[in-house]
């Protein structure tokens, strides 16, 4: 199985709206076409010793079309939507993962975990599963965790059974969980526009009906554009999501964690910074720890998990969460890889280029 080659991208233009995190070498993007026939698992990537020098940067979160363009280099998953990764190691290593979803792409449909088939309101209002085996269920192209939840023990995220969610969660129309304050929600409506906001907790069936799918988190860590202020500075694997300043686009980011040789975890804010670099100008923290997972539709249909899960302290040990969302869509045509394997390679020699050119102009310097 052929796989391209993971390259560097770097700026040299700091920006202020990234100053508190020192981000090093930064974008590798995996090709996946036709079903992700050619993914190279983030674990499978290259070391660390392969990292760009450490600079403060935030490149502009652009689609980049031609290898020219500054930004974020976007893999196609499947239609409508596109893969990307980051690699950070100051002030900690850090592996972060990202999809992009076009809400206006043909086929594309967010699903979310629905209701109980014993359904009790506040009791027995999903059945928990592990995410890929929600993804595999809906026969999704990708998905993540979702809601914060309880019970929440040892035995819980061995096991499946009955949950309760903590805020939000709707599924076609159909309420699963009422909104709850402080816990924030990210909707999808059934006219293909999102937003991340709080809701009614009283919140009518006629609304509810128009929602597509809607899953709650805890921290709002980007709004219009800025990450505010907050507090909690503990690292830990995260899952969030994030939308695009004209509603467009949806954000589906993830950092593993709790694995020091592989990646560490990220502060909150460190996640609205990084929401922000790949696109966003709204994010909202998702469960995270040991839930954090992504997974994706594989060639041979089945589910593969993209991330390292640290569930229990075991990687890739996936926890029975009590929801998630997910996405529909259609595989992009064959002849996508060329193109994009030429921009990739374009891109690749340019970035090895400007790094041998810093290179000579530091030890002209000494």
């Amino acid at each position: 199985m052929k796989h391209l080659a993971p390259f560097s991208l770097s700026s040299t233009r700091p920006r202020r709206s990234f100053r508190s995190l020192r981000l090093s070498a930064a974008l590798f993007s995996a090709v996946a076409v036709v079903g992700l026939a050619d993914f190279t698992p983030i674990a499978q990537l290259a070391p660390s010793s392969q990292f760009a020098r450490s600079v403060d940067f935030a490149p502009s979160a652009v689609r980049a079309d031609e290898p020219s363009d500054p930004g974020v280099v976007w893999a196609p998953l499947y239609r409508g939507v596109e893969y990307s990764q980051l690699f950070v190691d100051k002030p900690v290593l850090n592996k972060w993962q990202v999809v992009k979803i076009d809400l206006q792409a043909r086929g594309v449909e967010f699903v979310a975990t629905g209701r109980n088939k014993n359904y009790e309101p506040e009791k027995r209002e999903t059945w928990r599963q592990t995410t890929a085996d929600f993804l595999d269920e809906n026969k999704l192209a990708v998905a993540v965790n979702a809601n914060f939840y309880n019970p929440f023990n040892a035995e819980t995220i061995r096991t499946q059974g009955d949950s309760n969610l903590l805020g939000f969660g709707a599924n076609d129309g159909v309420l699963v969980s009422k909104p709850e304050p402080g816990r924030p929600a990210f909707v999808v409506y059934k006219d293909k526009t999102a937003a991340i906001c709080d809701l009614d907790p009283n919140i009518s069936d006629e609304e509810v009906q128009k929602i597509q799918a809607g899953v709650a988190g805890s921290n709002i860590v980007l709004k219009d554009g800025a990450v505010p202020e907050i507090k909690n500075k503990d690292r830990h694997p995260r899952t969030a999501v994030g939308i695009s300043a004209d509603g467009r686009y949806v954000f589906l980011l993830i950092v593993d964690g709790r694995q020091p040789k592989h990646s560490v975890g990220a502060t909150l804010t460190e996640v609205g910074e990084t929401l922000k670099y790949f696109g966003a100008h709204i994010g909202l923290n998702l469960d995270g720890g040991g839930s954090t997972t992504l997974v994706c539709r594989g060639i041979d249909g089945a589910s593969q998990i993209l991330n390292s899960p640290a569930n229990s302290g075991v990687p890739r040990n996936l926890r029975n969460n009590a929801n998630a969302i997910g996405v529909r869509a259609a595989n992009v045509a064959p002849s996508v890889r060329e193109r994009f394997e030429k921009k990739m390679k374009r891109a690749a020699e340019k970035a090895e280029k400007e790094a041998k050119k810093a290179e000579k102009t530091e030890q002209a310097a000494k």
